[in-house]
């Protein structure tokens, strides 16, 4: 029950501070040669790397994981693929990637053209 809170609480502070950050970057048009969203997901799998490479405690880990995947899913996402390349499965990394990002674009794309 407590690893259940940790998740929510650390989703709900992530998604908050995605939030709050996209606004403030938006307002100061800090964002010149990529999105917002691009940069929170590069500043998202950068902490994520730096808190796993810290060893955390399990509850801090899990908190930080979670807390990291409200901000972005993108960090989680780069945690899995390097899963797949660490262990060597290279097809299952490629396939991994290619899969997400194809199949997201994909399925973003039909919804999209389905409503217009």
């Amino acid at each position: 029950m407590v690893e259940l809170f940790l998740v929510s609480l650390g989703g709900a502070i992530g998604a908050c501070i995605r939030y709050s950050l996209g606004e403030w970057i938006k307002e100061k048009k800090i964002s010149v040669l990529i999105t917002t969203i691009a940069m929170i997901n590069i500043v998202g799998s950068t902490l994520l790397g730096v808190a796993l490479g810290l060893s955390l405690t399990v509850k801090l880990e899990l908190f930080t994981v979670s807390l990291l995947g409200g901000f972005t899913t993108f960090s989680t996402f780069s945690l899995e693929a390097y899963e797949f390349f660490r262990a060597k499965e290279w097809r299952k990394a490629t396939a991994y990637i290619a899969v997400s990002i194809v199949g997201s674009l994909l399925g973003f794309s039909l919804v999209i053209l389905f409503f217009l």
